[in-house]
């Protein structure tokens, strides 16, 4: 046998092909095992990669790489949530083109320095697929392969929200500091349109004490004291209005209004205040008398005007006024428009905020508590309407506010529901009740009737005005107070009208809220009268039950 086992015997042949079985045998354990082995590392490995992949995927952050040229090399899908770019769109492209042009200056001098090891965190606004902004926030370091610097890599964060609640705060920040601004000079202002009448009122009132006073100073003194009233009850009805705005306690009361009669009656009223400031006041009416008539809240209508009007008028001296309004497709479109100092152009987008006044920059002396427009503001929007400056005007100043148009169905004219007096008409000789725990109250409702009375019988609680009628079933008029001690005028009325059906009760109180009237006749009143109480009104009402 040639080769190499020629001279070996079969014996130590078979020994030889058992050593070559067992070595294959174990070679083949090994590679068996080897292979295993691999299969084991390789099937790790892509649980690895998975694992990876999805928690790359379903992180907030984005994972991002540039290469030297600032390029994108690579960036996790997510990127696609918040710009609406997939990866294969942003790879390869600078990404200094997908930053918001006011953001890009220094872009690329920073990402030089995180070149050289410097870490300096970022926001900018990143420029979406449809053109929106997002604020994102980025973080990011040298990127290096076996000691060379190949690019950068960094973490990518979506604060948009974050920036908008940051906006928002500032905004409120903004808003708190200017509201207690606002406040501040609010407290200041109310205490001195508070105080200036007050001082008018006592100071001109301990002046008429003097027993030498000729009567032209008598009654200058008596006029001041009346104008500073009025100016002070202005100030407590707005903060009342603005307070019972706030609460959702001012109701829209709809009914027949006669437009045209509110801007005649308006004219009359400032007439006097326009001429003695040097103001040539007119209007303007839209409709003829007969379409005028209209359902809304006339009261809401003319607090508006006035409002308007008033401020004209204080404002200016040697210009014109004109006033009213215009019929415009199923709208009344009102105005006052005026030819004097204008409104600044600082306060045209603020000039219907509360405690807002024009005054620091005018010249003229503002007087009011600064509710006026804001009030005037929010009845034209609880009449489905809207009230705007308009900031165009080149000269003096331009209010407009509209309403629905809503004619009336009724035939009659409309009469508004006031009071009148006749000076000639004669009233009976009364016993009255003056139900009354307020001794000037008291005091001036005596005055103002006792001509009219035979005989005043005064109580000071509403038990003991119940009392009183009871033992004088003859009285005539009661002028009931509704807030008193014990039992109040409501609940007083109503046990009197148990008893005493013919009695004339008339309800007076300072509380001269819209529900008050309306709860008053429920209770048995026949009548309703608001402080402060005027002579006038009074009589009115005495002539129309006992004339």
């Amino acid at each position: 046998m040639k080769g190499k086992y020629s001279y070996k015997t079969k014996k130590e042949l078979t020994e030889i092909l058992t050593d070559l079985e067992y070595k294959y045998e174990s070679l083949k354990d090994s590679y068996n095992k080897d292979i295993t082995e691999y299969e084991r590392s390789k099937k790790d490995v892509e649980v690895s990669r998975e694992r990876y992949r999805t928690l790359v995927e379903n992180l907030n952050e984005i994972i991002y790489t540039l290469d030297l040229k600032a390029r994108v090399t690579y960036v996790t899908p997510n990127i696609k949530e918040i710009s609406g770019y997939s990866p294969s769109e942003l790879i390869g492209k600078p990404f200094i083109q997908f930053v918001h042009p006011e953001d890009k200056k220094g872009r690329l001098k920073l990402f030089a320095k995180i070149i050289l090891g410097i870490k300096i965190p970022s926001e900018y606004r990143f420029v979406t697929k449809d053109g929106r902004s997002v604020w994102v926030r980025t973080c990011a370091r040298p990127l290096s392969r076996k000691g060379r610097i190949k690019g950068i890599q960094g973490v990518l964060t979506d604060i948009t929200d974050l920036k908008k609640a940051e906006q928002e705060l500032i905004a409120a920040k903004n808003r708190a500091e200017e509201s207690d601004r606002l406040k501040s000079a609010f407290i200041a202002n109310i205490s001195h349109e508070i105080r200036t009448p007050m001082n008018g009122i006592l100071g001109f009132a301990e002046l008429l004490k003097n027993p030498a006073l000729n009567e032209n100073s008598q009654r200058e003194y008596i006029n001041i004291i009346k104008k500073s009233g009025k100016r002070m009850l202005n100030i407590i009805d707005n903060l009342i209005d603005i307070s019972r705005i706030d609460t959702g306690q001012m109701k829209v009361s709809i009914s027949d209004t006669d437009i045209n009669a509110q801007i005649e009656d308006i004219y009359k009223f400032f007439k006097p205040d326009a001429e003695n400031n040097n103001i040539d006041l007119s209007f303007q009416k839209g409709l003829p008398d007969k379409d005028a008539l209209v359902k809304t809240d006339g009261e809401k209508i003319y607090a508006i005007l006035v409002n308007l009007i008033k401020n004209a008028i204080k404002s200016n001296r040697d210009c014109s006024i004109e006033f009213g309004y215009q019929y415009t497709d199923k709208f009344l479109k009102f105005f006052v428009i005026d030819n004097g100092i204008g409104i600044p152009e600082e306060y045209s987008d603020t000039i219907f905020n509360r405690f807002v006044q024009v005054s620091p920059s005018r010249k003229t002396k503002s007087e009011g508590s600064g509710l006026g427009l804001s009030i005037s503001k929010a009845y034209a929007e609880m009449l489905s309407g809207e009230i705007w400056l308009d900031k165009n005007k080149k000269k003096g100043s331009a209010f407009y506010f509209i309403i629905p148009y809503k004619p009336s169905d009724s035939k009659g004219a409309f009469e508004e529901n006031k009071q009148t007096f006749d000076q000639e008409a004669i009233i009976k000789n009364l016993k009255v009740i003056i139900s009354e725990d307020e001794e000037i109250s008291k005091k001036l409702l005596t005055e103002m009737i006792k001509k009219h009375c035979r005989e005043i019988i005064y109580t000071q609680s509403g038990t003991e005005t119940v009392k009183t009628v009871k033992n004088n079933p003859d009285t005539d008029l009661i002028l009931m107070d509704i807030e008193m001690p014990e039992m109040d005028g409501y609940k007083a009325t109503r046990k009197i009208r148990s008893f005493n059906k013919n009695v004339t009760i008339i309800a007076q109180t300072a509380n001269a809220l819209p529900d008050d009237r309306k709860k008053a006749i429920e209770a048995g009143c026949d009548n309703y009268l608001s402080k402060p109480l005027n002579k006038k009104n009074i009589l009115s009402l005495l002539q129309k039950y006992f004339y």
